[in-house]
């Protein structure tokens, strides 16, 4: 690299660090990899490069972070958990417990957050090329900031530091509508001239989107990029969009899709990541094309409450409509059906009903009738809702830790009939705690191999509370607050948690089971921070349960980077991670990383330390955990292995007369440890 471009990126990084999109992959990768240039400028320099990545997934970048980033896994396990609301997981006040700074670059961390998390911040992105340099372009980040009516005369495109945009002005106006503000994430750059007006589609796409969530199906700003202007007509109108295109195969990852108006001549038909639309339409019309698009290309993310709202269109496209791939439709229906069952009986019934008719449409004739079969059978089953008491739920649920089953089956029935001859308001929540209470203490019965209890019942429990919970989250209206609507909605993903658990105790590695983890993790992203975050945890202790049990099942070891995605992180409740290092453990042992295996068991025997087991549930765990590692060292690492049995030796001698030791039968666990069989031998554990 020569002093010429040392310097210019030096005096980016000092004055204008927004501005580094601007400089090429390849220059970036240069100076990051000369040691002698000044670490800050490195550490800048390397955000660049990881931002990048997250937008590109360029294997050129990738080849050299994994090289100087000792962490790299991880986060690339990180970032692929959900690349749609990963926003909301890159706040700079965080702290990945996983990383590690590169040498020669403390402090990078920081860095890296604070360049994901403005990243993430964008509302889109505005393609801009030299129309003189052929191999020229850019996309350049924006965001949407609320006005005031008070602010109307201000500015309504703006450079980061507050300068107006000036070549932009009039044509931002006519879409943003008055309500917004649009602030690019550069600043002006010598030589960087803007032009023409097809930033106007790209804000008017991120303001339905911002402003209409329920009215405009939320998508991931780095899967979707647009290019476009409205005539003065407000009808949208041609722009160039070949050399766009080709800066989006190159800045963007594969699954990336650029849209734009149809012009002859300038991107090739088979192009299947060019998404067209018809020069001349209306805003309006654009808008609810636009809808079908991201629906059909699976770029929508579709909640209940959009759905809703969706439902007379799709219910004219379906009686009127007879030119369009109708498995695609039926698919589209499908995946809505999904979303919106157990909110709204009524909704999911039409849904069903125009689900079954395009699928009949398609052809698909065995599959339609089943359908109708199923929304009759739904039709008759939820007739009424019925509801219970929270104290008396509150002492099944500490029958189930204290492990006296035998009173749990008493008295649960006569809850049960109780909340049965009650509904609404508050009995609703308690209903929807009873079922959910039953379905976990029903899986503990089945796994402890006790009579009266049955999987297929325990079932039955979660999809009732699952259900309930739903259906009190469909009462909560739109305009209720966030906070509400949260609070349903997290009972909601709990109830779902609990179903995911029921498969990943009895049919751990199913499809039933992935496609409920599958569900459950859509669910969770949309929720406030914490309520995502507590739920997700859980999830992932679930998970991991999963691949064990999978494995106990069938011996397959499952691929590390799922292990890597159940790992709950350390700063979670004790009991939880425990259970799932208890999990993990022996996945990497079977592996042959028994460095990590050992490093996981010593995680989850610090956090549930023998002096925090205050009750007979936790010391199960620690327990459990114990003998695992056993199990798991003791081929490798005897002495280790011995420490741990000691361990469980102690919790045995200390809990081994309470009620749910002795329905776990521990000694059959100590059985299996003498026998110096492997952890696949070890009883199933409901933690």
């Amino acid at each position: 690299m020569n002093i010429k471009e040392i310097k210019r990126i030096g005096k980016i990084v000092s004055n204008r660090p927004e501005n580094l999109f601007l400089v090429g992959v390849d220059n970036l990768l240069a100076y990051a990899a000369d040691l002698d240039n000044l670490p800050e400028i490195r550490r800048s320099v390397l955000s660049e490069l990881i931002a990048q990545w997250c937008v590109s997934g360029s294997e050129k970048i990738k080849e050299y972070l994994s090289e100087v980033f000792p962490t790299w896994r991880n986060f690339e396990d990180w970032y692929a958990i959900d690349q749609l609301w990963i926003s909301r997981r890159a706040l700079p006040e965080h702290h990945w417990e996983w990383w590690r700074d590169p040498d020669q670059l403390e402090g990078c961390e920081s860095n890296v957050r604070q360049r994901l998390a403005y990243l993430f911040r964008v509302d889109g992105f505005i393609p801009v090329y030299d129309p003189e340099k052929p191999d020229s372009g850019w996309y350049i980040p924006f965001a949407l900031e609320e006005v005031s009516k008070s602010d109307m005369d201000v500015p309504v495109i703006i450079w980061n530091d507050g300068q107006v945009v000036t070549e932009w002005q009039e044509e931002a106006r006519a879409v943003l509508g008055g309500e917004f503000r649009c602030r690019l994430q550069m600043l002006p750059e010598e030589g960087f001239a803007l032009s023409g007006a097809s930033m106007m589609l790209p804000l008017k796409m991120a303001v339905w989107r911002k402003k209409s969530r329920f009215d405009f199906p939320q998508y991931d700003v780095l899967r979707v990029l647009a290019t476009g202007k409205f005539d003065g007509d407000g009808r949208l109108a041609s722009v160039g969009t070949a050399q766009k295109y080709e800066v989006l195969k190159k800045c963007f990852r594969n699954d990336a899709v650029l849209i734009g108006p149809d012009v002859p001549g300038e991107i090739d038909i088979k192009e299947r990541n060019f998404i067209r639309l018809d020069i001349g339409v209306s805003q309006d019309q654009l808008k609810e094309r636009l809808k079908k698009i991201l629906e059909r290309s699976k770029l929508a993310h579709i909640d209940w409450r959009y759905a809703r709202r969706r439902l007379p269109d799709m219910s004219a496209d379906v009686d009127r409509l007879n030119r369009v791939r109708w498995s695609e439709v039926a698919d589209i229906l499908g995946r809505i059906k999904e979303r919106i069952q157990g909110y709204d009986d009524l909704t999911f019934l039409n849904y069903t009903v125009l689900y079954a008719t395009a699928l009949c449409h398609a052809g698909r004739t065995e599959e339609a009738v089943k359908i109708n079969r199923e929304a009759y059978e739904f039709a008759v089953k939820h007739g009424m809702d019925i509801l219970s008491f929270r104290l008396q739920i509150e002492a099944l649920v500490s029958a189930q830790d204290e492990g006296d089953l035998d009173f749990f089956l008493k008295v649960k029935d006569d809850i049960g009939i109780r909340i049965e001859e009650r509904s609404g308001g508050e009995y609703d929540d308690l209903r929807m705690r009873y079922y959910g209470t039953l379905a976990q203490a029903e899986m503990w019965g089945v796994c402890l191999n006790l009579n009266g209890y049955d999987k297929q019942q325990a079932k039955t429990y979660a999809e009732t509370a699952l259900e309930t919970a739903k259906r009190i989250a469909s009462s909560v209206s739109d305009d209720s607050g966030d906070a509400t609507i949260d609070e349903a909605e997290s009972n909601v993903q709990q109830d779902m948690n609990y179903l995911h658990l029921w498969y990943a105790l009895f049919e751990p590695g199913t499809d039933g089971e992935r496609n409920q983890c599958r569900l459950a993790v859509e669910h969770i992203q949309p929720l406030s921070e914490d309520s995502r975050r507590n739920n997700m945890i859980f999830l992932q202790r679930q998970k991991s349960l999963a691949l064990l049990n999978a494995w106990q099942n069938s011996g397959v070891v499952p691929d590390r980077r799922l292990l890597e995605a159940a790992r709950v992180p350390l700063d979670a409740e004790g009991w939880l991670i425990a259970a799932n290092r208890s999990h993990l453990g022996p996945l990497y042992a079977e592996l042959g990383d028994f460095e990590e295996a050992k490093r996981l068991f010593q995680e989850g025997e610090t956090v549930l330390s023998f002096d925090k087991c205050f009750s007979p549930v936790l010391a199960s765990i620690r327990f459990m955990l114990l003998v695992r590692a056993t199990c798991s060292l003791r081929m490798k690492d005897s002495a280790t292995a011995e420490g741990y049995y000691q361990k469980a030796e102690e919790v045995k001698v200390k809990f081994g007369e309470s009620k749910l030791f002795r329905l776990m039968n521990v000694e059959q666990w100590m059985s299996v440890v003498h026998s110096g069989a492997d952890s696949r031998n070890l009883p199933q554990f409901y933690y």
